[in-house]
This record gives structure tokens, C-alpha cells and sequence, in this order.
């Protein structure tokens, strides 16, 4: 005797063998959206799904990304990296002048006032340095936007001389004064 009825399985399960009466659920990382599976499908990069008998894998958050098929879990964007989007299979480099310390993150941080960050990708931005000798006096130190030419660049500033009719006496003092 034969069954009378075979399964006509529901979404989120399937019957991978004939005659089958009873439905298996997705296992994690998978689903199936229809009736009637033999199989279900692997979640796409950039979503995911931890439990069983779904139809529909979820998408990442932003801050995280999954970069292979069939996952479980999302990963979060490591420091220096972000997501400003749900659903993804990878993380953006920081720009220049700006970081990221923390893991998950949607947005970089631009480097605060007396800091700059003159590379990629980077979890922390590095202080100015304004130990110029007397005589000296230091240029710019940090992050300039270019709103016209939509840029962005982070400098280090440097010792320079001072100007003529000014002068600078002491080591470390930022500028220079003009003469008397």
C-alpha cells in the first residue's frame, strides 16, 4: 500500500523525497517563498537567517554585512570600516580625515579639532604635533573640506618660519608676534 496523499509542503518547509507525508522545515541559513519545495534556497549575501522553517532570509542592519551564502548571522563592520546600508555583502573604507573606533557602524567620524587622519580605513585619527623651535611657528593641523570640489584632505601641518616683522621666542608656542 502506497500513501493516499503526498505533502504539498508549505513555505519555509520542503520534501526532498518522494511519497513523502511529512514536511521538513529550512534549516538555518535557508528558505523557501512558495508551496510544494524539493528544496530550500541559501540566503543571498547580505542577509541571513538563524532559525527554521522560513520563507524569507533578513537583511543585514546597517553596520554589518555578510559576504557568503547560506549564513546565519551577520558580521559586524570592523573599526575603521562602516555600512550606511541594510543588506550588504561588504564594509567601506573610512575616508581620509575621518575614523571609526567602534565595530558596527553605519557612519565614520570626522577627526576632531586638532587631529588629523591622512589614510584609509583607520579606528582612530593622530594629535597634531606643535613642537616647533623658537623662530617657528606651525601651519594647519587637521581635516579641510573642499565643499566646491567635493574633497576632503587631512594634513599634518608643519614648522615653518616665521613671516618677516614677526618672530616666535619660545619653543612650542603656536604662532608667531609681530615685532616691536
Amino acid at each position: 500500500t502506497g500513501n493516499a496523499e503526498c505533502a504539498n509542503c508549505w513555505q519555509g518547509q520542503y520534501a526532498d523525497v518522494v511519497g513523502l507525508v511529512t514536511c521538513k522545515h529550512c534549516e538555518p541559513g535557508r528558505h523557501f517563498n512558495g508551496r510544494g519545495a524539493l528544496k530550500c534556497k541559501n540566503c543571498e549575501q547580505g542577509r541571513f537567517q538563524l532559525g527554521t522553517g522560513f520563507h524569507l532570509c533578513d537583511q543585514c542592519a546597517k553596520g554589518r554585512y555578510t559576504d557568503q551564502r547560506e549564513q546565519i548571522a551577520c558580521k559586524h563592520c570592523p573599526t575603521g570600516k562602516y555600512q550606511p546600508l541594510d543588506g550588504t555583502n561588504d564594509c567601506h573604507e573610512c575616508a581620509v580625515g575621518d575614523y571609526q573606533s567602534k565595530v558596527g557602524q553605519a557612519a565614520c567620524v570626522e577627526c576632531e579639532e586638532h587631529k588629523f587622519q591622512p589614510s584609509k580605513g583607520k579606528p582612530g585619527c593622530k594629535a597634531c604635533d606643535y613642537s616647533c623651535r623658537a623662530g617657528e611657528y606651525h601651519s594647519f593641523c587637521g581635516v579641510v573640506n573642499d565643499v566646491i570640489a567635493s574633497t576632503k584632505t587631512s594634513v599634518p601641518g608643519q614648522c615653518d618660519a616665521c613671516p618677516a616683522g614677526r618672530h616666535k621666542s619660545l619653543a612650542g608656542v603656536h604662532g608667531c608676534s609681530a615685532c616691536a
